[in-house]
């Protein structure tokens, strides 16, 4: 299904979490873990135009859409788009982006 486009503000990005499921292990045992504290992987579907100054210039974003990052999801805004679960937050919650032509 394809999600509808979004159109952030200021230094919002919207995440489509990886859905693998980590918590099963190789035996089938099902490991109970708190979802928010984890660091989380997934790819970046939309981006808002950037952080806005005091001078009213706006600072670029340094994540763009189609990066895999690793987020923190604590801060995170689920909202469902379709059968689509979609997370929304500040740039600075991410800690990293995942470069794949490094593999």
């Amino acid at each position: 299904m394809k999600l509808p486009k979004l159109k952030l503000v200021s230094d919002r990005v919207a995440v489509k979490p990886d859905t693998k499921d980590d918590s099963v292990t190789d035996s089938g045992l099902h490991v109970v873990r708190r979802w928010e504290e984890e660091p989380r992987t997934g790819e970046v579907i939309a981006t808002g135009p950037g952080l806005r100054t005091l001078m009213g210039e706006t600072m670029p974003m340094t994540i763009q859409v189609g990066d895999i990052v690793i987020f923190e999801p604590a801060q995170a805004m689920r909202i469902a788009l379709g059968e689509d679960a979609v997370l929304i937050f500040d740039e600075e919650m991410i800690l990293a982006i995942i470069d794949e032509e490094e593999k």
